[in-house]
């Protein structure tokens, strides 16, 4: 087993009410415990897993939401550096989203890399359609693989 990692449960807010928030600063990194990202060599990537959301208007059949969700991290080969989710696209005036991503306690697999469970939750609203929620669930992994878990 690895060094004690450096990891927490974050939640952060990307999107509120059909607006981008400044998360620019809101990054996780799972370094050994005591280590800074600088600290560890190796770093390669970013790499990202993207995942898509889109909405179709209830009455006109078109497209009101088209958003990409692209979680993206740098590697080591066995840790996890400046994770964060990217969020990207376009909203109908009359519709609203919400996204926050979250992530859980690091744990390392059998082999000693690191696994860092992450979550993004979507509102969607629309005057005509209500309101609809998505939640996104992956790993993502310090050798710079990633999966999605449901």
């Amino acid at each position: 087993m690895g060094a004690e990692l450096d990891t927490a449960k974050f939640l952060w807010d990307i999107f509120k009410d059909g607006a981008k928030l400044n998360t620019s600063s809101t990054t996780v990194s799972v370094v050994p415990k005591g280590s800074a990202v600088a600290d560890v060599p190796g770093w390669q990537g970013p790499v990202s897993y993207p995942e898509k959301y889109q909405e179709l208007s209830f009455l006109f059949q078109s497209n009101i939401c088209d958003f990409t969700l692209t979680p993206t991290w740098q590697y080591n080969g066995q840790y996890i550096a400046n994770f964060t989710v990217l969020v990207d696209g376009t909203l109908d005036v009359l519709s609203s989203l919400d996204v926050k991503a979250s992530t859980n306690e690091a744990s390392y697999d059998g082999d000693d890399i690191v696994e860092l469970p992450y979550q993004i939750d979507v509102m969607f609203h629309n005057v005509t359609g209500g309101t609809k929620n998505t939640t996104f669930r992956g790993i993502a992994r310090g050798d710079g693989g990633g999966r999605d878990v449901g």
